[in-house]
């Protein structure tokens, strides 16, 4: 085995497949058909967003938890972020009574086994796709299925390497505290340039070696010393490779993962 067939296999075995995708999809479909039922015409959609979708999300045995972002999106009544809310909130304790619910702003949870439903109240928007509430309870534009789109054209132009090694970057994020929130790890690999990338290993280097933690770096000392690791390994674990010893080259890079 190489460091790249083990990367490979590492990637792939981070894709939610199988058993737990028809179990979390039926879930979904019941939570769509208990949603129409209990709401009626008083919503015009509801979907799901987010990593789930985008093929990016790990299995519950590498993450505390799986979490599926789902949009409810409301005919526009004049009322506030905290009333839909409150709407979604009650819709969760009248449907699932046996689960844990609980309303953190912007998003109503439903806790169950095997995942955490995350509903998000949503009203058509003018500059913007839809706009959802904010920690403040106001108000904001929100695109959910840009990056969806983005990173899908992204992993297209990288032969479909770009999403294997993005699950191979959040199995180490995961592993080391989680670094960076999902969302801005993945939208910043969206964003890379992967000239000379031609496999997962490649591509999984190149977001390595570019993320950026912005404003995180001055106020949280651990995120840059889990980052200047993550990179002096990755470097030292590609020196055994490119020198033939690939059992070292797999020890090292495995210090990365869970």
């Amino acid at each position: 085995m190489s460091l790249l067939t083990h990367l490979e296999r590492l990637a792939g075995e981070a894709l939610l497949r199988g058993s737990g995708q028809s179990r979390n999809r039926q879930s979904a479909q019941t939570l769509e058909e208990r949603l129409a039922e209990y709401f009626g015409d008083e919503i015009t959609d509801a979907f799901a967003y987010g990593s789930s979708i985008r093929g990016t999300s790990l299995p519950r045995y590498y993450s505390e938890s799986i979490d599926i972002d789902y949009m409810v999106v409301f005919k526009s009544d004049g009322c506030t972020p905290t009333t839909y809310l409150k709407r979604l909130l009650q819709f969760a304790q009248v449907n699932y009574p046996r689960s844990v619910v609980r309303q953190s702003t912007p998003a109503v949870s439903i806790r169950l086994a095997h995942l955490t439903f995350e509903l998000v109240p949503a009203l058509p928007a003018f500059l913007s796709d839809y706009k959802i509430p904010t920690s403040q309870g106001a108000w904001m534009g929100a695109n959910p299925r840009g990056l969806e789109k983005k990173l899908a054209g992204r992993n297209q132009d990288c032969g479909g390497m770009l999403k294997p090694a993005i699950r191979l970057a959040k199995l180490w994020n995961t592993h080391s505290g989680y670094v960076f929130n999902s969302f801005d790890l993945e939208s910043q690999a969206a964003a890379l340039y992967y000239v000379g990338a031609q496999n997962v290993r490649d591509h999984f280097l190149v977001i390595l070696r570019n993320l950026s933690l912005g404003f995180f770096s001055e106020a949280s000392a651990w995120r840059v010393d889990a980052l200047h690791r993550a990179r002096a390994l990755s470097a030292e674990a590609i020196k055994f490779d490119s020198q033939g010893d690939v059992k070292r080259a797999i020890h090292t890079i495995n210090k990365l993962f869970p």
